[in-house]
């Protein structure tokens, strides 16, 4: 049996070329994972690149080694990517062969089975796609909890913190669920769910939205110590 490598996927070309049941199995969802790791190096690139360009604006020094490895990762995990789906063509065809040498019986037992495992395949997505929901709004329910608290302690201190009033959080978590729902869906509607077009970057961070927001903490917390100090 082929072995993996570090990007987590079946060693078919160490192999020959040789696609196993196993790997035919989880190569799109390897293919999936490989997507995931794709976004995530382009993301570490181009903070790595904005820190890059501040530092050349500071006129200070950076070193730009890191920037480089992760590029030369970005473009393995995109071979990773071409070769898997280069495989998966070749199983197919291969398949189709299988197929052809068959009797007309045989041929719709196969593509009743295949049938029968896209059906469990499809039951499997819809599941996991309900579990992302609720786990979504429960941790929305948490975020919202912790909101509410921390605005209050804002408030206790005399801070009137604009980016913790409900509404305001409410916009930016819609916002930014609207932006990757609709390039996902790749349209403007989910169903009767209206995606409202959003200038939002995907792939920017929520937390790093929220990051103006932690000034009004910032400086209430920084009020508190200077308060402290001239008291002592």
């Amino acid at each position: 049996m082929a072995g993996s490598n570090r990007y987590g996927w079946p060693d078919a070309i160490g192999t020959g070329g040789r696609i196993t049941p196993e790997y035919a199995k989880n190569s799109a969802a390897t293919i999936e994972s490989l997507e995931r790791r794709r976004i995530e190096q382009e993301q570490q690139i181009s903070s790595l690149r904005a820190k890059h360009t501040q530092s050349i604006i500071d006129g200070e020094e950076f070193d730009a080694g890191p920037i480089r490895v992760a590029e030369d990762e970005l473009t393995a995990i995109i071979t990773a990517q071409r070769t898997l789906v280069e495989l998966q063509k070749e199983h197919e065809r291969r398949e189709a062969e299988a197929l052809e040498k068959l009797s007309d019986k045989e041929k719709r037992k196969r593509i009743a089975d295949q049938i029968r495992k896209m059906e469990r395949d499809w039951l499997d997505q819809v599941k996991a796609v309900e579990d992302a929901a609720r786990k979504m709004a429960a941790a929305y329910g948490r975020a919202e909890d912790a909101r509410k608290t921390l605005h209050v302690a804002l408030m206790s201190q005399g801070t009137s913190s604009i980016g913790l009033m409900s509404n305001g959080f409410e916009i930016r978590v819609g916002t930014g669920l609207s932006a990757i729902l609709a390039k996902q869906i790749g349209k403007g509607n989910l169903g009767q769910i209206k995606l409202p077009a959003s200038t939002r970057d995907v792939n920017l961070p929520w937390v790093d939205v929220e990051l103006p927001v932690c000034r009004d903490v910032e400086q209430t917390i920084k009020r508190l110590l200077s308060n402290e100090m001239e008291t002592a």
